[in-house]
């Protein structure tokens, strides 16, 4: 699983260096599965 989670560039639990790591990691898996994840929106807010 770690593997997978390391190819698709989705956070892995320990940190691997050069991999997504928190927000990024989580707007990795909304990419990848075609969701809108609440966290990401409010974050996409706040920089606006």
């Amino acid at each position: 699983m770690r593997e997978l989670r390391e190819e698709l560039d989705i956070g892995v639990i320990t940190s691997v260096p050069g991999a997504a790591k928190g927000i990024a990691a989580k707007m990795n898996i909304e990419k990848l599965l075609g969701i809108k994840i609440n966290s990401c929106n409010l974050f996409r807010k706040q920089i606006q």
